[in-house]
Protein backbone atom coordinates (compact mmCIF):
# COMPACT_ATOMS: atom_id res chain seq x y z
CA UNK A 1 0.00 0.00 0.00
CA UNK A 2 1.45 3.30 -0.79
CA UNK A 3 1.05 5.62 1.96
CA UNK A 4 0.50 9.21 0.74
CA UNK A 5 0.47 12.64 2.99
CA UNK A 6 -1.25 15.95 3.53
CA UNK A 7 -0.15 18.02 0.69
CA UNK A 8 1.09 15.24 -2.03
CA UNK A 9 -0.57 15.57 -5.36
CA UNK A 10 -1.87 13.35 -8.03
CA UNK A 11 -3.94 13.13 -11.22
CA UNK A 12 -7.48 12.14 -10.77
CA UNK A 13 -10.64 11.50 -12.74
CA UNK A 14 -13.31 14.36 -11.18
CA UNK A 15 -16.81 13.85 -11.61
CA UNK A 16 -16.98 17.38 -12.02
CA UNK A 17 -14.07 18.40 -14.42
CA UNK A 18 -12.89 15.42 -15.83
CA UNK A 19 -8.53 14.96 -16.01
CA UNK A 20 -7.25 17.07 -12.92
CA UNK A 21 -4.95 17.38 -10.52
CA UNK A 22 -5.80 16.58 -7.05
CA UNK A 23 -3.99 17.53 -3.55
CA UNK A 24 -4.42 15.84 0.12
CA UNK A 25 -6.03 17.64 2.46
CA UNK A 26 -7.67 16.84 5.75
CA UNK A 27 -11.40 16.65 5.36
CA UNK A 28 -14.79 15.54 7.02
CA UNK A 29 -15.96 12.94 5.10
CA UNK A 30 -19.86 12.08 5.29
CA UNK A 31 -20.77 8.43 5.42
CA UNK A 32 -22.85 7.37 2.15
CA UNK A 33 -26.28 6.85 4.38
CA UNK A 34 -25.75 9.70 6.08
CA UNK A 35 -25.61 8.78 9.47
CA UNK A 36 -22.29 9.58 10.65
CA UNK A 37 -18.95 11.88 9.51
CA UNK A 38 -15.30 10.61 9.77
CA UNK A 39 -13.40 13.59 11.15
CA UNK A 40 -10.24 14.90 10.10
CA UNK A 41 -8.94 12.29 7.45
CA UNK A 42 -6.57 12.59 4.19
CA UNK A 43 -8.65 12.60 1.00
CA UNK A 44 -7.77 14.46 -2.24
CA UNK A 45 -9.16 17.19 -3.16
CA UNK A 46 -9.92 18.71 -6.96
CA UNK A 47 -7.43 21.58 -7.34
CA UNK A 48 -10.23 23.02 -9.90
CA UNK A 49 -13.46 22.70 -7.95
CA UNK A 50 -12.24 22.00 -4.48
CA UNK A 51 -14.53 18.55 -4.18
CA UNK A 52 -13.14 15.59 -2.50
CA UNK A 53 -12.41 12.63 -4.96
CA UNK A 54 -11.25 9.81 -3.25
CA UNK A 55 -9.99 9.05 0.29
CA UNK A 56 -6.67 6.46 0.27
CA UNK A 57 -6.97 3.35 1.35
CA UNK A 58 -4.30 4.29 4.65
CA UNK A 59 -7.80 5.79 6.21
CA UNK A 60 -9.73 2.87 6.15
CA UNK A 61 -8.97 1.56 9.81
CA UNK A 62 -10.34 5.27 10.64
CA UNK A 63 -13.17 4.95 8.79
CA UNK A 64 -14.50 1.82 9.90
CA UNK A 65 -13.82 2.69 13.56
CA UNK A 66 -16.02 6.15 13.28
CA UNK A 67 -18.65 3.77 11.22
CA UNK A 68 -18.75 1.17 14.47
CA UNK A 69 -18.95 4.52 16.15
CA UNK A 70 -21.82 6.24 15.15
CA UNK A 71 -25.00 6.02 17.08
CA UNK A 72 -28.42 5.14 16.47
CA UNK A 73 -31.50 5.72 18.90
CA UNK A 74 -32.65 3.32 21.22
CA UNK A 75 -36.11 3.94 22.89
CA UNK A 76 -37.83 1.46 25.36
CA UNK A 77 -40.97 2.05 27.78
CA UNK A 78 -40.37 0.40 30.54
CA UNK A 79 -42.06 -0.65 34.07
CA UNK A 80 -40.99 1.59 37.01
CA UNK A 81 -39.62 -0.54 39.14
CA UNK A 82 -36.65 -1.97 35.96
CA UNK A 83 -35.24 1.65 36.59
CA UNK A 84 -34.95 0.80 40.20
CA UNK A 85 -33.46 -2.87 39.77
CA UNK A 86 -31.15 -0.56 37.40
CA UNK A 87 -29.92 1.74 39.85
CA UNK A 88 -29.67 -1.24 42.91
CA UNK A 89 -27.44 -2.73 40.42
CA UNK A 90 -25.00 0.13 40.21
CA UNK A 91 -24.91 0.79 43.79
CA UNK A 92 -23.92 -2.83 44.44
CA UNK A 93 -21.09 -2.16 41.84
CA UNK A 94 -20.01 1.17 42.69
CA UNK A 95 -21.90 3.58 45.22
CA UNK A 96 -20.48 6.88 43.79
CA UNK A 97 -22.12 6.15 40.04
CA UNK A 98 -25.03 7.69 38.80
CA UNK A 99 -27.84 6.16 37.30
CA UNK A 100 -26.19 6.88 33.77
CA UNK A 101 -24.18 4.12 34.05
CA UNK A 102 -27.30 2.13 33.69
CA UNK A 103 -26.96 2.50 30.22
CA UNK A 104 -23.62 1.25 30.07
CA UNK A 105 -24.61 -1.91 32.21
CA UNK A 106 -27.10 -3.12 29.55
CA UNK A 107 -24.97 -2.91 26.59
CA UNK A 108 -22.06 -4.62 29.05
CA UNK A 109 -24.53 -7.49 29.41
CA UNK A 110 -26.25 -7.66 25.72
CA UNK A 111 -22.16 -7.94 24.55
CA UNK A 112 -21.80 -10.48 27.44
CA UNK A 113 -24.87 -12.81 26.18
CA UNK A 114 -24.14 -12.61 22.79
CA UNK A 115 -20.43 -13.68 23.34
CA UNK A 116 -21.62 -16.59 25.81
CA UNK A 117 -20.31 -15.37 28.89
CA UNK A 118 -23.69 -15.58 29.91
CA UNK A 119 -25.95 -17.98 29.60
CA UNK A 120 -29.07 -17.38 27.14
CA UNK A 121 -30.99 -20.00 28.65
CA UNK A 122 -33.72 -18.39 30.85
CA UNK A 123 -33.48 -14.75 29.00
CA UNK A 124 -36.91 -15.71 28.03
CA UNK A 125 -38.76 -17.24 30.37
CA UNK A 126 -38.19 -14.14 32.55
CA UNK A 127 -40.14 -12.10 30.22
CA UNK A 128 -43.00 -14.28 31.95
CA UNK A 129 -41.97 -14.06 35.25
CA UNK A 130 -44.24 -11.30 38.11
CA UNK A 131 -41.44 -8.99 37.79
CA UNK A 132 -41.99 -8.78 34.34
CA UNK A 133 -46.20 -7.98 34.69
CA UNK A 134 -46.82 -4.17 34.86
CA UNK A 135 -47.48 -1.03 33.09
CA UNK A 136 -44.67 -0.18 30.80
CA UNK A 137 -44.65 3.71 32.44
CA UNK A 138 -41.11 5.22 31.94
CA UNK A 139 -38.99 5.45 29.09
CA UNK A 140 -35.46 4.42 28.86
CA UNK A 141 -33.38 6.16 25.96
CA UNK A 142 -30.02 5.23 24.86
CA UNK A 143 -27.49 5.65 21.89
CA UNK A 144 -26.14 2.56 20.83
CA UNK A 145 -23.53 1.49 17.99
CA UNK A 146 -24.12 -0.35 14.83
CA UNK A 147 -22.35 -3.41 16.41
CA UNK A 148 -24.31 -3.06 19.79
CA UNK A 149 -27.85 -3.01 17.78
CA UNK A 150 -26.23 -6.43 15.97
CA UNK A 151 -25.54 -7.76 18.95
CA UNK A 152 -29.24 -7.06 20.38
CA UNK A 153 -30.65 -8.56 17.10
CA UNK A 154 -28.83 -11.46 17.64
CA UNK A 155 -30.43 -12.21 20.76
CA UNK A 156 -33.85 -11.22 19.54
CA UNK A 157 -33.32 -13.94 16.66
CA UNK A 158 -31.75 -16.62 18.76
CA UNK A 159 -33.99 -16.22 21.79
CA UNK A 160 -37.24 -15.67 19.57
CA UNK A 161 -38.27 -12.17 20.78
CA UNK A 162 -40.35 -10.29 18.78
CA UNK A 163 -39.63 -6.59 20.03
CA UNK A 164 -36.27 -4.76 20.87
CA UNK A 165 -37.79 -3.44 23.71
CA UNK A 166 -38.71 -7.39 24.89
CA UNK A 167 -34.87 -8.03 24.59
CA UNK A 168 -33.56 -4.60 26.67
CA UNK A 169 -36.46 -6.18 29.44
CA UNK A 170 -35.42 -9.07 29.65
CA UNK A 171 -32.00 -8.29 29.83
CA UNK A 172 -33.15 -5.88 33.01
CA UNK A 173 -34.44 -8.91 34.45
CA UNK A 174 -31.16 -10.66 34.10
CA UNK A 175 -29.35 -7.93 35.80
CA UNK A 176 -32.00 -8.30 38.73
CA UNK A 177 -31.61 -12.31 38.98
CA UNK A 178 -27.28 -12.25 38.54
CA UNK A 179 -26.44 -9.06 40.73
CA UNK A 180 -29.93 -7.50 42.90
CA UNK A 181 -30.79 -11.26 43.59
CA UNK A 182 -27.23 -12.15 43.64
CA UNK A 183 -27.90 -15.28 41.65
CA UNK A 184 -24.30 -15.15 39.70
CA UNK A 185 -21.53 -12.40 40.63
CA UNK A 186 -19.24 -13.71 38.60
CA UNK A 187 -18.96 -10.26 36.53
CA UNK A 188 -19.25 -8.12 39.30
CA UNK A 189 -15.56 -7.36 39.43
CA UNK A 190 -15.25 -6.57 35.70
CA UNK A 191 -18.05 -4.39 36.57
CA UNK A 192 -16.55 -2.45 39.11
CA UNK A 193 -13.33 -2.01 36.78
CA UNK A 194 -15.27 -0.73 34.07
CA UNK A 195 -17.28 1.65 37.12
CA UNK A 196 -13.67 2.54 37.89
CA UNK A 197 -13.13 4.99 34.42
CA UNK A 198 -17.31 6.37 35.46
CA UNK A 199 -16.49 7.58 38.68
Amino acid sequence: MKIVKEGDTRTVLCQHCGKSTATYHLRDIDFSDHRGTTKNILAAVCNTCQQVVSVPAQCTPQIKNAFEQSRQSLEVRLPAHYLDILNIAIQKIDSSLSEEFSKILILYYLHALTTGRYTQADLKPLLSSELAQAKASKRLSMKISHRQMAELTAIMQRQQIEKTSDVVKAVILKINQDLVQEHNLTGLDELRDIAAIFS
